[in-house]
């Protein structure tokens, strides 16, 4: 096959097959993340022994980024506002299992079949917006036109990807041939949906496909442009989740009531109030007894468990992993392809070798109060089953680096600062977002160390999702950012043609390889494993990012909270996943 011979040829690697089973093993920096997050429970409550009161109210913390008040889930952008909308937008018709695969327990259940190429969808639960209107499948074929429709991307949109463009049909609707998505058949009553792929792989069970209702009879006759900002996105967003949005103070919270009308029953809780928090704020705020819970509090603030006697910390290991992207190409919006810049002032991959050699990843992560280990892979710890244990990543070495540099012709000039080859002057341009600048400056010294000069810019994360992960090129050499890989493990979501490709890079072995998950052979298990691991080392010799840190998400929840979950429960949405479950002990939260 072209993909594995074209693999071969360029970087001769020599694949060793590994068990699924001994990946959860093998590697150092996994092992740590295991140990660490067996450190903490996933559920608030273990031994509260206390009677819940009936209702009362939560005060959630969201700390971190500012958000952009889009509680839209085709719209929505920054994870802040997700988190927001995890209360009530409702999210996707399935719920998901712990191996981050579609479950059945949701709204719908699904089948697939390999020779048709088709999913199968059927709603078996009686679901309703908050405005009382019946959700049907159709609300999800709303979805995936709108992602689809002209116009999408420049309104501010992100899903349309590789993965909406699977689905048969979907280019001939974007293109105005047809006012309907062929491959999206609809039965009659509206509950269900049967979904025609051009490639089927067994990654579409990773959520490899739209499955998140948009409600058509509110946002059908709204122009795109103005979907972002509608006021059932802005003011009064609308779902069909456990709470339902009362009011949206700007720039203080969000306050939501029970839906009476949840399809899992009630929420024993009357109210939630969530508000964002900056993560010094949500951490005096916890320990003054003002919030009940902060959700991805900052691991700088952990102090150990056991310390505080009226909060206590859930912590699981996340599919999120910080990188630094280089600048290597641009999008091209009219025929929807990333387009390599071999003139790229980081387009010399000994550059980028030497950048990721001088870096110390462990001195990084011991910031984070031991939570965040080094990432070795671009596959993140949460699809750890397809993890390569012997890659270790780039492990810290200076010498190796200005070996490295000096090879390829960056030499060190009269003010004592490396070149490009040509002799001209070599700035690197770091964009970071203002509150990492710490971490900025330590990138700053580690890349001084062997000659290289860079100029850190600081920006907000707004204006890097908006300068750089929706522009069609952008301006800086560097940029320093994190991403959540969610359930669904298809590399081509975030580095293939797609606008999420932040380095925008790309070349024929890099294209090629990435096709080889959507190929048939990728419904043989090994073969698929084996694929990821070449995939791993395929990433490494081309290096258009530089993986930096593997995190544990942590959250700090009040003594009187039980029945609050992170990550993803064994059982699914169904008892102790949900938020409808959550009580209090008190009426309110506890100062000691």
């Amino acid at each position: 096959m072209k993909y594995i011979l074209t693999l071969a040829v360029i970087l001769c690697l020599t694949l060793t097959v590994y068990a699924e089973e001994n990946v959860y093993e093998e590697n150092a920096s996994l092992s740590t993340l295991d140990e660490m997050a067996e450190l903490f429970p996933l559920m608030s409550g273990l031994d509260n022994t206390n009677p819940p009161i009936d209702g009362g109210v939560l005060f959630v913390g969201i700390a971190g980024l500012e958000t952009n008040y889009i509680f839209n889930p085709v719209f929505a952008r920054i994870a802040t506002d997700f988190s927001f909308m995890d209360w009530f937008s409702g999210g996707s018709i399935f719920n998901i299992t712990p191996q981050q695969t579609m479950g059945q327990d949701g709204i719908a259940t699904w089948v697939y079949d390999i020779e048709e190429r088709s999913i199968t969808i059927t709603q078996v639960e009686d679901v309703y917006w908050h405005d009382g209107v019946p959700l049907t499948l159709d609300d999800l074929v709303f979805a995936m036109e709108t992602i689809a429709t002209p116009g999408y991307a420049e309104a501010g949109g992100a899903r349309w990807t590789n993965a909406q463009q699977n689905i048969v049909g979907t280019w001939e609707f974007h293109n105005g041939e047809k006012d309907y998505i062929s491959g999206l058949i609809l039965s009659e009553d509206k509950r269900e949906l049967k979904i025609y792929f051009y490639e089927f792989t067994p990654l579409l069970k990773h959520f490899g496909f739209w499955t998140t209702p948009y409600p058509r009879h509110i946002f059908q006759d709204v122009p795109m442009n103005e979907q972002p900002t509608h006021y059932h996105t802005m003011i009064r967003p609308i779902g069909w989740g456990p709470f339902i949005v009362e009011e949206v103070l700007a720039n203080e919270a969000i306050i939501l009531s029970a839906n009476e009308n949840f399809w899992l029953g009630r929420p024993y809780l009357d109210f939630v109030v969530i508000s964002r928090v900056h993560y010094y704020t949500g951490a005096r705020k916890m320990q003054n007894g003002e919030l009940d819970i902060v959700i991805r509090t900052h691991p700088s603030f952990f102090e150990g468990q056991g310390i505080h006697s009226h909060y206590h910390y859930l912590g699981d290991m996340a599919g999120t992993f910080g990188y630094i992207a280089f600048n290597l190409g641009n999008w091209d919006y009219e025929n929807n392809l990333i387009v390599p810049n071999e003139n790229a002032r980081m387009a010399d991959v000994n550059l980028r070798r030497a950048m990721a050699y001088a870096m110390d990843f462990n001195y990084i992560s011991s910031w984070a109060s031991n939570l965040r280990m080094p990432a070795t892979s671009v596959v993140p710890p949460n699809q750890r089953a397809f993890i390569d244990p012997s890659i270790t990543g780039f492990v810290y070495n200076p010498e190796y680096a200005n070996f490295l540099l000096d090879e390829a012709g960056f030499l060190i000039g009269s003010d004592g600062w490396r070149t490009f080859p040509d002799g001209s002057e070599l700035l690197i341009r770091l964009v970071i977002d203002y509150n990492d600048i710490p971490l900025g400056n330590s990138y700053q010294d580690a890349w001084s160390n062997v000659g290289l000069n860079s100029y850190l810019y600081l920006v907000s994360f707004a204006e890097i999702v908006e300068n750089i992960f929706n522009a069609d090129h952008w301006e800086w050499d560097v940029v320093s950012a994190a991403w959540g890989a969610g359930a669904n493990p298809d590399p081509n979501n975030f580095w293939g043609h797609t606008r999420s490709n932040i380095p925008r890079f790309m070349n024929e072995a890099f294209e090629s390889h990435l096709q080889g998950f959507h190929s048939p052979e990728a419904w043989d298990m090994q073969w698929l494993i084996n694929h990821y691991h070449e995939w791993q080392r395929l990433f490494e010799y081309y290096v258009p990012a530089i993986l930096t840190t593997w995190r544990i998400n942590l959250t700090s929840v009040n003594n009187r909270v039980i029945n609050f979950y992170i990550g993803i429960s064994e059982d699914g949405l169904r008892t102790k996943g949900g938020l409808h479950r959550i009580q209090v002990t008190n009426h309110e939260p506890y100062l000691s």
